[in-house]
């Protein structure tokens, strides 16, 4: 009897050490490696080309402008319903605009920006002639526009804008006096813009800028008209 107890014993030992030397070999011999070069690694990275690291968001060229300011047209006359009435602003004071421009840049060069402006703007101003007239005037402009926008750090961005311009003039006060004409003319328009965003006064998705413009109407010179004129106008800007 105890002979069997002592070959089962001898058995179960030599099985155990047997297994476990198995499996030490199979699942706990880990293959040697190169060994690592940190500095080596580290050059190797090129976080700089990451586009979430380094792209900057793009820049959307749709720009929309608010201004206030004066402008004077030399002369108009309004004739309609057997009444003529004739304004000489140059001897009256200067007339308060204000207009909204809306402005898109869709070609971008190392030089600047080129696009695309619309405007309109509206002054009011009353006279007396035999009764009070009011003279409410729309100048409706579209141009081609270039925007010296270079570098994405520029906070100082002039700009330019040629195009045709009509005045839309209506005339209202007594029944005679009503009337209404468009004038067309020409306008050249140099302003300069100031970034507040990347001044980093004003953080948020959106640019905003102080924008100082000064504008020239080109018109016919005849008997009835001269809507020539210098506009100058101080507003803001968003991009949208």
């Amino acid at each position: 009897m105890k002979n069997s107890l002592l070959a089962v014993a001898v058995v179960f030992a030599c099985s155990s050490a047997f297994a476990t030397e198995g499996y030490e070999k199979k699942y706990f011999e880990l293959p040697k490696s190169e060994s690592a070069d940190l500095l080596k690694e580290t050059h190797s990275l090129k976080l700089e080309s990451e586009a979430s690291i380094q792209t900057q968001p793009q820049r959307n060229d749709l720009v929309l402008n608010l201004f206030g300011g004066l402008t004077r047209p030399r002369y108009l006359t309004m004739s309609g319903n057997g009444v003529t009435a004739n304004y000489d602003f140059g001897a009256h004071n200067a007339l308060a605009l204000y207009s909204g421009q809306l402005s898109f840049y869709p070609f971008a060069f190392k030089w600047g920006k080129v696009g695309f402006a619309a405007s309109v703007g509206y002054t009011y101003s009353e006279y007396y002639f035999t009764a009070p007239t009011a003279l409410h005037i729309l100048p409706l402009e579209f141009d081609v526009a270039y925007r010296a926008d270079m570098r994405s750090t520029q906070w100082v961005i002039p700009y330019l804008n040629v195009g045709p311009q009509a005045w839309a003039v209506f005339q209202r006060g007594a029944d005679q006096y009503n009337n209404s004409q468009l004038y067309k003319t020409l306008a050249a328009t140099a302003g300069v813009a100031f970034n507040l965003s990347r001044l980093g006064i004003y953080k948020a998705r959106n640019e905003m800028e102080i924008v100082l413009q000064y504008k020239r109407t080109f018109s016919q010179t005849t008997d009835a008209y001269d809507l020539t004129s210098n506009t100058y106008q101080l507003g803001g800007a968003v991009s949208l």
